[in-house]
């Protein structure tokens, strides 16, 4: 490793792994508290994708630097705008939908508070980003199970109305 990559400071390191510590212990605290613990295996898949991504970033802290930095902490929000527009474009107005309201506006609550900015020493602007990252991984991952969910409630209430339509012998609907 040449002169230019230094690792991060031992301090640093403490304060980043108590930082991804503390997300997971809020993502857990935050599907607990909207009650998303009553989901299929795949919808599971999305509400752990954040833990998987904090556990690796908790364990691999030691190994990163400036370099690491550099490279990683880029988004793209464009594809977090198209798919918030899918969902709000294709809302159904059948049915209660406050339960995906509130998941999607809890979503970009978390992507918005991601673009705040300190102006603070470099070593603090390092905890800054890694915590902008947190806010994103569990904005797209929420995003993600949103629109999962809306997307299968939908599909379960246009396969029971095909169902129907079966029954009754209308055969022209869907």
């Amino acid at each position: 490793m040449d002169s230019e990559c230094k690792l991060y400071s031992k301090n640093l390191i403490s304060k980043l792994q108590l930082i991804y510590i503390i997300a997971i212990i809020l993502w857990i605290f935050l599907i607990v508290f909207l009650k998303l613990l009553q989901v299929d295996p795949i919808g599971w898949f999305f509400l752990i994708i954040p833990l998987i991504v904090y556990s690796i970033n908790l364990t691999n802290i030691d190994q990163c630097n400036m370099e690491t930095d550099k490279e990683l902490f880029k988004a793209n929000f464009l594809s977090l705008v198209f798919l918030t527009a899918i969902i709000l474009i294709n809302w159904d107005k059948d049915g209660d939908k406050r339960h995906v309201f509130k998941l999607l506006f809890i979503s970009i609550i978390l992507l918005a508070l991601s673009f705040i900015d300190f102006w603070v020493c470099p070593e603090l602007q390092i905890l800054n980003k890694h915590i902008k990252s947190i806010l994103q991984t569990a904005s797209i991952s929420l995003l993600i199970y949103t629109l999962y969910i809306y997307y299968q409630q939908n599909i379960c209430r246009v396969n029971g109305v095909n169902r129907m339509n079966e029954m009754n012998g209308n055969k022209n609907s869907f």
